[in-house]
Order: C-alpha cells, then sequence, then structure tokens
C-alpha cells in the first residue's frame, strides 16, 4: 500500500529505517553511509537524524599514472563499480555518499548535500545538511 502525506513530521528522532515522504510517496529512508547523517531545518536546527543502517555502500576506484611532474608521480583516479546499494524498491530510498550517489544515476539513490547550505561547528566540519542531491 503507498500512503500520501502533504506535510511530513520530521519531529522525532529516527531508527534506521524512517518512514519518510519523498516525491509525494511513503519513503522508507535507508542510510548505507558509515555516519549518521543530520537534517537542518533553515534555522539551523537538526530535525531528523538518519542512523547508518549498518550496510555501506561504495565505489571501487583505482589509480592510474599518467605522467610526472619532476620525478613524482601524476594519478589519475578511475571509477568502478558501485557495491551494496540494493536494487530499487517502491517507496524505498537511499541515503549514499555523493560519488556513490553520482554512480549509480538513480533518483532513489541521493547523498547529503554537504555544500554552501550545510550547518557547519566552528571547525568548519558538516553537522547536519539542509538537503540531498542526486544525479
Amino acid at each position: 500500500m503507498v500512503m500520501t502525506a502533504k506535510t511530513p513530521d520530521f519531529s522525532c528522532d529516527l531508527t534506521a529505517f524512517a518512514i519518510r515522504v519523498y516525491n509525494n510517496r511513503v519513503a522508507e529512508v535507508v542510510n548505507l553511509t558509515p555516519h549518521a547523517i543530520s537534517l537542518a531545518n533553515e534555522a539551523g536546527e537538526i530535525i531528523a537524524t538518519f542512523p547508518p543502517s549498518g550496510e555501506v555502500a561504495r565505489l571501487t576506484t583505482d589509480s592510474v599514472e599518467v605522467g610526472s611532474l619532476l620525478g613524482a608521480p601524476i594519478k589519475k583516479t578511475v571509477y568502478g563499480e558501485v557495491s551494496g546499494v540494493p536494487d530499487p524498491q517502491e517507496g524505498v530510498v537511499y541515503l549514499v555518499s555523493a560519488l556513490v550517489a553520482q554512480a549509480t544515476k538513480r533518483e532513489d539513490v541521493v547523498a547529503p548535500d554537504t555544500g554552501p547550505s550545510a550547518v557547519r561547528n566552528a571547525d568548519g566540519q558538516v553537522v547536519a545538511v539542509r538537503g540531498f542531491i542526486t544525479f
């Protein structure tokens, strides 16, 4: 059964699998990163936290030497296969790193938007995001 809602309620802490609205459908948000991801409102107040699910999505990489500079190698990172992202399921959104989201190119796979709108502490570290990105 697919439920719809006009306004999501983010007022409670979330478990590893949280029910939320995504494109007007109830969504199960599965955090496939090793870190809790906090969502903040425009005032910077944390309104939801998505704890890690225990599974981590990964992107394989390889380093290829493409030249040298003053005898030191110049290497290029080549991205390979994505692992740890389940097949699409209706009503499920997967929260992953930006690199994994970009490699999957799926609308059900999103990454925290750690750009200028992110909430940062005094050391400049991201403590919460105000939104998500997809590729």
